[in-house]
């Protein structure tokens, strides 16, 4: 492949990856602006810790690294932050990364938070003797899921996954970490019982060339602001493939993981049991022609009878995917993939 080819592919991974970093922090800006107003509500954090990667460029080895991460918390629900990760032995590499970071809390900062975290940045792994490999430089991108829980003090610890792309360079990795982030005070709507539900569901596609190989698994979490808004994340596993009009078999088989986050509104006297919501949705694709960070939008409509503590949920969702312009081949179609996700569940 050419320079200019290269270079290309560079910055349309960067645009997209830029694109899915600003989309899925929209919905979160509207409900945290008015708790960040009030007294207390924005406030330092800091973390450090042990990193772990497996490096695909040697053979996926485990390497062991440090990371530092200072930002601010912005309200009841989400940070910024700066990373920083170094890995003095990637085998014949060293390795650096610097990344900004959104964090989205789905059920608020409670002392146990579960967190999904999305990751834009530069990466570098220089060989440690000169001549031995080619210099690795590009963009970062990564989707990260963590739970932290705080000790005393606004001291605690974290653990976190992430799935990330490193220079065009398929890796992910782990974290352990202690971190320092003083209480954020609930604002009184954030005091109102959040939900959390697990789902099994199907897809109806009605364009685009992914189709389900088995259910797909969703796990969403919901926290009211207001008297008929919540802010919700919805994270859902698929395993699906591309089949060829010429050959009886898949090309493309992977897994993938969707996430939106979306606005959502209860009518009032509605009880909670329907409410409707829409939002941004980024796709993490292990492999094929989509792989890596995709951006995209999603709009729900959900049920959920007041039944008590445990009650089913059932959802339909139109989602919206942006694929890769390099994507179309002469098997592949380069359409977008839309479709429609019917799902039911429990939820508490």
């Amino acid at each position: 492949m050419r320079k200019t080819e290269v270079w290309a592919a560079a910055c349309a991974s960067a645009r997209a990856a830029a694109a899915a970093l600003i989309v899925l922090l929209l919905p979160v800006g509207r409900c945290v602006h008015a708790q960040s107003q009030a007294p207390g509500m924005v406030a330092p954090m800091g973390a450090a810790g042990v990193a772990v990667i497996e490096f695909e460029v040697l053979g996926e080895h485990a390497y062991r690294g440090s990371f530092l991460r200072a930002g601010a918390q912005i309200g009841w629900l989400a940070d910024v932050a700066v990373l920083g990760e170094y890995w003095p032995d990637l085998g014949g590499y060293r390795g650096l990364t610097l990344a900004l970071e959104g964090t989205v809390y789905p059920i608020g900062k409670r002392r146990v938070a579960p967190y999904v975290t999305v990751d834009l940045g530069y990466f570098r792994a220089d060989p440690k003797i000169t001549g031995t490999f080619s210099p690795i430089r590009g963009v970062l991108r990564a989707l990260t899921l963590g739970v932290r829980g705080h000790v005393a003090r606004g001291v605690g610890v974290g653990v976190e996954a992430n799935a990330r792309v490193d220079a065009n360079h398929f890796d992910d990795g782990v974290r352990a970490y202690a971190f320092f982030a003083p209480a954020v005070r609930a604002p009184a709507a954030g005091r109102h019982p959040s939900h959390v539900w697990v789902q099994v569901g199907g897809m109806s596609v009605i364009a685009g060339p992914w189709h389900l190989v088995e259910p797909a698994y969703q796990v969403g979490f919901e926290t009211p602001f207001g008297s008929t808004r919540a802010l919700g994340i919805d994270l859902a596993l698929l395993h699906w493939d591309i089949r060829s009009p010429s050959v009886p078999y898949a090309i493309w088989d992977t897994r993938a993981v969707l996430a939106d986050v979306l606005l959502r509104w209860r009518p009032a006297g509605a009880a909670g049991a329907v409410s409707v919501g829409a939002g941004p949705l980024i796709s993490l694709m292990l492999e094929g022609p989509d792989v890596g960070l995709r951006p995209g939008a999603a709009v729900a409509f959900d049920v959920r009878p007041p039944l008590g503590a445990f009650a089913p949920v059932f959802s339909v969702k139109y989602v919206w995917l942006h694929r890769s312009d390099a994507a179309a081949t002469s098997e592949v179609s380069g359409a977008d993939q839309r479709g429609v996700v019917i799902a039911g569940g429990i939820g508490f």
